[in-house]
């Protein structure tokens, strides 16, 4: 025996009613499951009526005068590098080179100049300077200095 088009259909809609029907139930159970009343709810609103609101409406007069705090660093400690002077070259000039590679810009970063207090460490510093510029503008590995 052949069954009907309309059983079929009939039969959908059932399931659908059913399914939609459940859903709202469960909606319903869980919004009443919660009430107000709870520890969780009461907890929870305590907590947003404790938040701390500042007074902006005293006058600028009665606040206490905080003098301002400036930090500065000390002055033996500005410009100097405790890195070796060839460590320091071949680091920066390899970080400029892989820069100037991945900007496209040769040469743009290129910069050998320091603050070592000595001509013998400016010089290492220069050199080295080249060898890890030419190293990272070839994308070459860091090598040890």
């Amino acid at each position: 025996m052949k069954q009907n088009k309309t059983d079929g259909n009939i039969a959908t809609i059932i399931v659908t009613l059913l399914v939609g029907g459940l859903m709202v139930f469960g909606i319903i159970f869980l919004k009443t499951s919660v009430s107000e009343t709870s520890a969780h709810h009461s907890a929870m609103v305590d907590s947003l009526l404790t938040i701390a609101i500042p007074d902006t409406a005293a006058p600028i007069d009665i606040l206490p005068q905080q003098p301002e705090t400036i930090s500065v660093a000390l002055p033996d400690t500005i410009g100097k590098d405790k890195r070796p002077a060839a460590a320091a070259g071949y680091e920066d000039g390899y970080r400029s080179g892989c820069e100037d590679r991945i900007n496209r810009t040769p040469q743009a970063g290129y910069d050998e100049s320091s603050t070592f207090p000595t001509p013998q460490e400016r010089q290492a510093y220069a050199e080295a300077y080249r060898r890890g510029y030419e190293h990272g503008i070839k994308g070459k590995a860091q090598a040890p200095a």
